[in-house]
């Protein structure tokens, strides 16, 4: 039986966010979709949530304007222990950019960083990695 996720998206492009949503949507049978347009409104999102018992799979995206995805990185894993084991944050980004994915790997929670656009097969293999 899959393990039941919830998911967050947080991408300032609305058709990104579309895109991400038809695929959660299309790929798991039964979630949640969060989806936020600045980094701000999500932070402030998962600080105000109760903590669940069902784990969010995060997509960020790198190239938002006023906070960028590794600014939020940084705010978010700053947040108690509880909220990070519920959260699996990974980069869902069209960048390419080697630095980019480098700097990725200096943060500790996240799961994996995918290139847009989002897709049922990368869901499926993100899911069953996580598992």
């Amino acid at each position: 039986m899959q393990k039941k996720y919830n998911f967050m998206i947080i991408d300032d492009n609305h058709i990104d966010i579309f895109i991400a949503e038809k695929m959660i949507e299309a790929t798991v049978e039964s979630c949640e979709i969060f989806s936020f347009k600045t980094a701000k409104e999500a932070l402030t999102f998962i600080n105000e949530k109760e903590v669940s018992q069902t784990k969010t799979i995060m997509f960020v995206d790198i190239n938002m304007p006023l906070v960028d995805g590794f600014k939020f990185m940084e705010d978010f894993e700053k947040l108690p222990e509880e909220k990070l084991k519920m959260h699996l944050p990974c980069f869902l980004t069209s960048s390419i950019n080697e630095g980019d994915i480098s700097y990725a790997k200096n943060f500790k929670t996240i799961k994996q960083y995918i290139n847009k656009p989002l897709s049922q097969k990368l869901i499926q293999n993100l899911i069953s990695t996580l598992e």
